[in-house]
């Protein structure tokens, strides 16, 4: 359709023209991005002593690619107002970390366990701005800043997710930190060029209905062997496009231990990828309601349409009472 091919530039074009809603600190009080950089480590280049994967949204330390022990570096070697430290450790060959950066104008640590357990630390030392990130080895991610009176928290299935919500305040207190991590990857553009994916090949994504995966996890707990094999087959068959239903699905308590890890085991298997990429984020996202709820206020009425038909055909319901005629309010309005 060739209105879809406009929709995506204009997307691109719109989507980060907006700010967080959330009271941010001005460009005056926060964090010279223009300001010269000091030379930075190696610690997460190729040959490094840790490298980060960026899979589902989410950062993971390779299993097969970090060195154990301890390195400081600093410039001039003497220099004690920027340091950055490492220590990188290993049980049953899954690395563990603590990396931290320190610096006249902000704190740093991240902390790692199991490969996917990480929690970051972030301070302003101006305006005593903090920041932390708590991702779980299984769930939600945790994004919060606390400055003086000011509390803001929000989640998300990725950083994906918590970018749509405030990349504001995740460029600033991370946006240098994840080039560090990823090695020269920019997440911020990575997640922009997501978008205009997304809405490119939206029409060209399956449609995937709460209702049939529903029925495939029931099939997981089936006393037949043959059901189960063949309910796995068909989530498999699925793909990433299953992926949100899959893990609103893990957030129940009504599932049995082996229903779990089987719903565990697709979604490792259809998310399995070296490194994630706009392509492959699209293809997850594309039946994510709680991200489009988040970018709704970003598009325009026509693109809105466009993915609420989309919606509808998802057999989502809309929030009683909703103007027909507000589309916008129909996404950004539906209950979690």
């Amino acid at each position: 359709m060739k209105t879809i091919s406009v929709f995506a530039a204009l997307f691109g074009v719109l989507l980060f023209h907006s700010t967080s809603r959330a009271q941010r600190t001005p460009p005056a009080e926060g964090l010279d991005f223009t300001r010269q950089e000091p030379p930075r480590s190696d610690f997460f280049a190729e040959n490094g002593m840790a490298r980060f994967r960026l899979r589902s949204g989410r950062l993971h330390l390779d299993r097969s690619c970090y060195r154990k022990g301890s390195a400081q570096f600093a410039v001039p070697p003497e220099n004690e107002e920027f340091t950055e430290t490492i220590s990188v450790m290993a049980a049953r060959g899954l690395p563990s970390m603590h990396y931290s950066v320190n610096h006249p104008e902000q704190r740093i640590s991240v902390s790692v366990q199991d490969a996917t357990w990480m929690r970051i630390e972030s301070t302003l030392t101006k305006t005593g701005e903090q920041a932390i990130l708590e991702q779980p080895h299984h769930g939600e991610l945790v994004w919060t800043v606390q400055r003086g009176q000011l509390n803001e928290k929000y989640r998300g299935a990725s950083l994906i997710h918590l970018l749509a919500q405030d990349s504001t305040g995740i460029k600033l207190h991370c946006g240098d930190l994840f080039r560090q991590l990823l090695d020269g990857r920019c997440l911020m553009q990575i997640h922009h060029q997501t978008q205009v994916e997304l809405m490119g090949q939206l029409e060209n994504i399956p449609e995937i209905s709460d209702t049939a995966v529903d029925e495939l996890i029931e099939g997981l707990r089936s006393d037949r062997a043959s059901s189960r094999r063949h309910a796995m087959k068909q989530l498999l068959q699925l793909g990433r496009p299953a992926a949100p239903m899959l893990r609103k699905v893990l957030l129940s308590n009504d599932l049995e231990i082996e229903q779990r890890e089987r719903i565990q085991e697709v979604l490792a298997q259809i998310l399995s990828v070296e490194d994630d990429t706009p392509a492959s984020l699209a293809s997850s996202l594309a039946n994510d309601r709680e991200h489009w709820r988040h970018v709704a206020h970003r598009m325009t009425d026509a693109q809105i349409r466009l993915v609420d038909q989309r919606l509808t055909g998802l057999n989502l319901a809309h929030v009683a009472g909703l103007d027909a005629d507000s589309p916008r309010d129909r996404i950004s309005s539906r209950p979690r």
